[in-house]
């Protein structure tokens, strides 16, 4: 059995949205940050399956299991 790819989307004013089912349904991934924000930036790690790099006009933050639970990345964008 293959597994459905994981899918991320980022919005402008809508906030990040993930599939799990290959695209079928989507849910919003904004969980500790402004849902409303506008993604100008997404990465996976090159190294890191899962940890995710999303970049905003406040900053840059980072979650390390799929976009979920977000907080600020240690990062020269983040003084």
């Amino acid at each position: 059995m293959t597994q459905a790819h994981r899918l991320y989307v980022g919005t402008i004013g809508e906030g990040l949205w993930r599939s799990r089912d290959g695209g079928e349904t989507f849910v919003r991934a904004m969980d500790g940050m402004f849902v409303e924000c506008h993604v100008r930036a997404l990465a996976e790690h090159p190294r890191e399956p899962g940890r995710l790099y999303l970049g905003l006009k406040k900053g840059l933050f980072a979650a390390e299991t799929g976009a979920a639970n977000w907080g600020v990345a240690d990062a020269p964008p983040n003084g």
